[in-house]
């Protein structure tokens, strides 16, 4: 058996691919240093040029994207299993540290997540529903159970937030919304008052967090953040979007940002 000196750490082994990679230039056919050696020279330059690696990996998959798909798909098929044990082994050993990453990406990309959460649900609108009433009809004691429950939360949170809205008030805002749905313009309809920050965002019951709403926009909005929903809602109106904010007197100042840059105020 032919034998071959690593050029780095000098220790002597046998020429095969277990211990070495393939090298056509050379004429053993194998590489100068041992597999070990490789492994440590690539890592240490990954170390020192993370920004040129991050570049060149990013340049590799716009150019393979489709075909890195279908690799990593039928990839994954194939080792469902084994992917699945490792995903749970992992969690088991590093559960604080997984916890508290993921905490900090919600927390870093809410308004993101949020967004990626509503258009799936549009995309996957029927099927959800169907699950959702399916489920509902299954476990109707549950169902009732947990709605008792968060009305509980909701009157406890309703009562230690701010509240302060009067009865004048709630006229001087149903009048600069001319008595219409702020959201979607309706009028003809009863209208509701519903929370710009919701209830259990600690949205206040005051006039810089209360709007009129007719009840098919007010369960469409339900808890979700205005500046996801609302883009995206079947009644967007840019206008109405943003006398909300004047009448608000909203001073968020990335979000004022994104509505200059788009021309909206």
């Amino acid at each position: 058996m032919e034998t071959k000196i690593c050029n780095i750490c000098k220790i002597e082994m046998e020429a095969t691919r277990e211990n070495f990679y393939k090298e056509i230039k050379c004429k053993s056919g194998l590489k100068a240093i041992c597999k070990k050696c490789s492994h440590k020279k690539s890592l240490e330059w990954r170390n020192n040029n993370k920004e040129k690696k991050a570049k060149m990996d990013h340049e590799y998959y716009l150019k393979n994207k489709e075909s890195l798909k279908e690799y990593y798909k039928e990839y994954y098929i194939s080792n469902k299993e084994s992917i699945i044990i490792q995903c749970k082994e992992y969690r088991l050993l590093n559960i604080a540290k997984s916890s508290q990453d993921s905490k900090v990406y919600r927390k870093k990309n809410s308004i993101i997540l949020a967004h990626k959460k509503h258009l799936s649900y549009l995309k996957n609108k029927e099927t959800i529903s169907s699950k959702v009433k399916a489920y509902r009809k299954d476990n109707i004691e549950l169902v009732r159970k947990w709605k008792r429950r968060s009305e509980e939360v909701r009157r406890s949170k309703v009562v230690a937030n701010r509240h302060s809205l009067s009865y004048e008030d709630w006229d001087k805002c149903l009048e600069h919304f001319n008595n219409e749905c702020c959201y979607c313009g309706c009028r003809n309809t009863k209208l509701e008052q519903e929370h710009f920050v919701p209830v259990f965002d600690d949205g206040s019951y005051t006039t810089d967090n209360i709007l009129p709403s007719c009840g098919v926009c007010n369960r469409s909005k339900s808890a979700k953040d205005f500046f996801v929903w609302y883009k995206s809602y079947e009644y967007y109106n840019k206008k109405r979007e943003v006398k909300i904010l004047k009448y608000l007197n909203y001073k968020n100042n990335t979000q004022q940002l994104m509505f200059d840059i788009e021309g909206v105020v």
